[in-house]
C-alpha cells in the first residue's frame, strides 16, 4: 500500500480539495496533505540552498523542515512515505514584470528537473495557470475543455480569480464523489495529451510515461506563451491518482468511461 505525502501551495483551496479527495478515496491513513503556504519561487529559494556542486539531496523532507511550514505539519514530515508529490501553481504573476519572464521560467524549469521522482526527491505537479484551473471544468461556454486557454499576461494572472468569480466558475469541493475525482484526472490527462501530441484522447501508459511528464508539458506551455501569448488551462494535481491507479483504472479498459467529457460536465453542474 502506498503511503503518500502531498505538499501543496495553499492552506485553503488545495488542502480542502485534497482532504475531500483522500476521504472519498478512503486514503485517510495513506495520504497526508501539508501546505507550504508560499509560492513556487520560495520553494525554489529553499531548495537551492541544499544543492551543492550540482548535487541535490536525497529527499525533500529535511529541506521542508527548515521552511515556514507549521509546527504541527512539520511533525507529519517525520513519517515514512513511499511517494512524495508537490502541487504548485505556474502563476505567471510571480515573475513581477514581463522583462523577468525568462528568469522566472528558468526557476520553474529547474524545479521540474529537481523534483522528478515521487519515490525519492519528490514529483512536482504544475497547475496552469493555478489550482483554480479546476473550475474551468464547469465552463459550458466552450465546445470542449481541450480548447480552453488563458492569456499569459501578468495582468490576467493578477485578476484570474476575479475572472473566474465573474463567470460563476466555482463549485463546492466537499460535494465531489470518487467518480468526480476519477473523471477530473482523466479529462486533464486527455488535455495534457492534446497539449503535447495534439490528440484529445485517452493516452496509454507508454505515452503517459514518455510524453506527458511535467518537463515536456512545461516546454509546450512555454512554447505557446512565446508564440501565442497564451497557455492551455491544465490541472495536473490529480496526476497523483494516475500514478497510483493508472494500470488498474486509467489505462485499463474499465476506465474508458471516465474519459467522456459530458459525464463530468453534468456532474460538476450539480456541485
Amino acid at each position: 500500500m502506498n503511503r503518500v505525502l502531498l505538499i501543496v501551495k495553499g492552506e485553503v483551496r488545495e488542502k480542502t480539495f485534497f482532504n475531500r479527495y483522500k476521504y472519498v478515496k478512503k486514503m485517510d491513513n495513506n495520504l497526508e496533505v501539508v501546505p507550504f503556504n508560499q509560492n513556487i519561487k520560495e520553494l525554489y529559494r529553499v531548495c537551492k540552498e541544499y544543492i551543492f556542486n550540482g548535487i541535490k539531496p536525497d529527499n525533500i523532507l529535511d529541506i521542508l523542515k527548515d521552511s515556514n511550514i507549521s509546527d504541527d505539519d512539520k511533525q507529519l514530515l517525520n513519517g515514512l512515505y513511499t511517494d512524495v508529490y508537490l502541487v504548485f501553481d505556474f502563476d505567471i504573476q510571480n515573475a513581477i514584470k514581463e522583462s523577468y519572464y525568462k528568469d522566472y521560467f528558468s526557476v520553474i524549469k529547474e524545479l521540474v528537473d529537481f523534483f522528478n521522482d515521487s519515490t525519492s526527491i519528490g514529483q512536482i505537479l504544475i497547475n496552469y495557470p493555478m489550482m483554480d484551473s479546476i473550475y474551468h471544468l464547469k465552463d459550458d461556454s466552450f465546445v470542449s475543455y481541450k480548447d480552453i486557454i488563458v492569456p499569459s499576461s501578468i495582468y490576467f494572472s493578477k485578476h484570474y480569480k476575479e475572472y473566474l468569480f465573474n463567470k460563476k466558475l466555482t463549485f463546492d469541493c466537499n460535494k465531489f464523489t470518487k467518480n468526480d475525482f476519477d473523471m477530473m484526472a482523466a479529462i486533464n490527462l486527455k488535455k495534457a495529451n492534446y497539449i503535447v501530441n495534439g490528440e484529445y484522447k485517452k493516452a496509454n501508459s507508454i505515452v503517459y510515461e514518455l510524453d506527458l511528464n511535467q518537463k515536456i508539458i512545461l516546454d509546450k506551455q512555454l512554447e505557446n506563451i512565446s508564440k501565442n501569448k497564451h497557455m492551455y488551462v491544465l490541472n495536473s494535481s490529480l496526476f497523483i491518482d494516475i500514478d497510483l491507479y493508472g494500470r488498474t483504472l486509467y489505462f485499463h479498459e474499465r476506465g474508458t468511461r471516465l474519459y467522456t467529457d459530458s459525464f463530468l460536465y453534468e456532474s460538476i453542474k450539480r456541485k
